[in-house]
């Protein structure tokens, strides 16, 4: 069996959040600077997956 190997286009974004206070940090430098306890952080990741991302998804379930 032939096997295909598919790239799939993808946005990740990570939302770094003070447990808290609630205050969302825009990066790692804000976050740095804050000198905050690690324990206090939370980091949520979300994946997107790009139109372009999708068409080779369907294509990929097709060739199933």
């Amino acid at each position: 069996m032939d096997k295909k190997e598919y790239h799939i286009d993808t946005e990740t974004v990570t939302v770094i959040k003070n447990k808290k206070t609630g205050y969302i940090y825009k990066d790692e430098e804000e976050l740095k600077a804050a000198n905050i306890d690690p324990n206090d952080i939370s980091r949520d990741v979300v994946v997107r997956v790009t139109n372009k991302g999708l068409e080779m998804f369907k294509k990929f379930m097709a060739d199933k």
